[in-house]
């Protein structure tokens, strides 16, 4: 038990490292920059910039795993018979979460990538990934294609003055699926620039999370 709630709140403290804003708050200075200059990328942000940042995610796995074995070392200790009344105590072990939050930090820093820039790929990452996932979900590609097909068969199907009116509204179905794929949304906030960059890091950066997800659920 103490083992576990050890390694259950290193790790939790893991998977919030990416420090993520509330809804209600508001955007970000670059955020807003892109939202009132209606730029197609974010300033300042290229393919060496999320290199850098996804370098810095690698690392902070790392950091995780370590603390994790080292939070379930100190939790086996922890859990052994107490020595006896007058025995030499071992030293209080000290704050591991702050330690962990520090040495994160100490990364970021580290990467070159700026804080208000950092909060916005966080967000643009987890937008485009969490889309995609859906799109792979629905079936990808393939289900649009079928639908692509589908819906050309109703159409074909229908009287010429019907069909004039389906087409549009049946092609946003397959436009949907499109735009969870290729990260509509973030595109008309982030613009295509950026996503673009999302997307081709996207894998990576998905697999580093699904480790720091596996880790934390671990008990």
């Amino acid at each position: 038990m103490v083992r576990a709630a050890a390694a259950l709140m290193l790790l939790t403290a893991a998977c919030n490292a990416r420090p993520e804003r509330p809804a209600s708050s508001p955007p970000s200075p670059v955020e807003t920059a892109v939202l009132t200059k209606q730029t197609t990328s974010i300033p300042g942000v290229d393919e060496g910039v999320i290199e850098r940042y996804v370098a810095a995610e690698r690392d902070i796995l790392e950091l995780s795993k370590r603390f994790a074995a080292e939070s379930l070392d100190a939790g086996e200790r922890a859990a052994r018979p107490r020595p006896k009344k007058g025995a030499a105590r071992s030293p209080e072990p000290p704050d591991r979460r702050k330690q962990f939050d520090d040495q994160v930090e100490a990364i970021k820093s580290r990467s070159g990538v700026d804080r208000p820039t950092w909060q916005t790929l966080d967000r643009l990452f987890e937008t485009v990934l969490t889309a995609r996932m859906a799109w792979r979900r629905e079936g990808g590609d393939a289900a649009i294609q079928k639908l692509e097909r589908d819906i050309q068969a109703q159409l074909a199907a229908m009287p010429a003055d019907q069909r004039t009116k389906a087409a549009p509204e049946l092609a946003k179905l397959a436009d949907g699926l499109k735009g969870l794929r290729d990260g509509a949304d973030a595109r008309r906030v982030w613009g295509d620039a950026a996503v673009d960059l999302v997307i081709r890091h996207g894998a990576e950066v998905e697999a580093l999370r699904e480790q720091l997800f596996d880790l934390a659920q671990r008990r």
